[in-house]
């Protein structure tokens, strides 16, 4: 399990990431695992990316050694690539958050979100507009108080201009 980690490790690229961040193994402490587990996260800002990752991840089942590795598909989220609607939705918002006073810069983070299924289906999705703060998934993650207010009034806006 051990190499097969390194070896998911390494293929990441400026393309399309992967992480291995769950591993099990084992059953008693004093015992030599018969079996290991382990979930891996990849991401790419490209579906074209993502899917070359997933058959990268999913050749490296195989028996070396008397050793099986088995790789299965989890939950996979489409890669949500912004098109002329959402980018269109993106100017209003940047516009209301302009007349606020704020900046909305534009990224795209290829991260998972419920913004990947809207997005994927072709329906106009912004997705970051939460509170700000740093940190994210980790145990110093935390938000700007401020910006509680701040996000308010451009969601407020955004749902102002809804037909």
């Amino acid at each position: 399990m051990a190499r097969q980690i390194l070896a998911i490790d390494a293929m990441t690229t400026d393309d399309c990431t992967f992480s291995v961040g769950v591993v099990h193994g084992g059953q008693w402490v004093n015992c030599v695992a018969t079996t290991a587990t382990g979930e891996a996260l990849s991401m790419a800002k490209r579906q074209a990316d993502l899917d070359r990752g997933v058959e990268r991840m999913l050749a490296l089942s195989g028996t070396t050694n008397d050793v099986t590795f088995k790789v299965t598909r989890g939950v996979t989220r489409p890669v949500w690539e912004p098109d002329a609607g959402t980018m269109a939705l993106y100017e209003k918002a940047r516009g209301i958050a302009k007349a606020l006073g704020a900046e909305l810069p534009h990224a795209s983070a290829g991260g998972g979100s419920d913004g990947n299924f809207t997005g994927a289906m072709g329906i106009p999705t912004l997705d970051g507009l939460g509170v700000r703060g740093a940190n994210g998934h980790t145990l110093e993650e935390y938000i700007e108080v401020d910006s509680l207010v701040e996000r308010g009034r451009l969601m407020a806006g955004l749902l102002a201009t809804l037909e």
